[in-house]
């Protein structure tokens, strides 16, 4: 599997959190929400606290219509935080279609 660097953190968050989840599909999890904060953030998004919010809202309709199978997004797992907190550390800036 080649994932772009931006993925791989959250490749790696999917797998720790859902043993057994194969790579691929860790793949396909990753570039969704990655693809999902694209359309979500802008710049200066880190010191705006509402924007935490909306990412996991939207993270979890996506785990929950697109990747229910893999269980990331139950009210027990912490896949949806820890992503965001992925985000976070490192300073992402969002791909704009410019």
């Amino acid at each position: 599997m080649r994932a772009r660097p931006r993925l791989l953190p959250h490749i790696f968050a999917a797998q720790e959190r859902s043993p057994g989840l194969p790579s691929e599909e860790a793949a396909k999890i990753a570039r969704a929400l990655v693809s999902k904060a694209d359309e979500i953030l802008f710049p200066g998004w880190p010191e705006q606290d509402h924007v935490d919010i909306e990412l996991f809202r939207e993270f979890t309709k996506v785990l929950a219509k697109e990747f229910s199978s893999a269980g990331l997004h139950a009210r027990d797992k912490d896949f949806v935080s820890r992503c965001i907190k992925l985000l976070r550390k490192s300073n992402y800036r969002a791909k704009t279609d410019g």
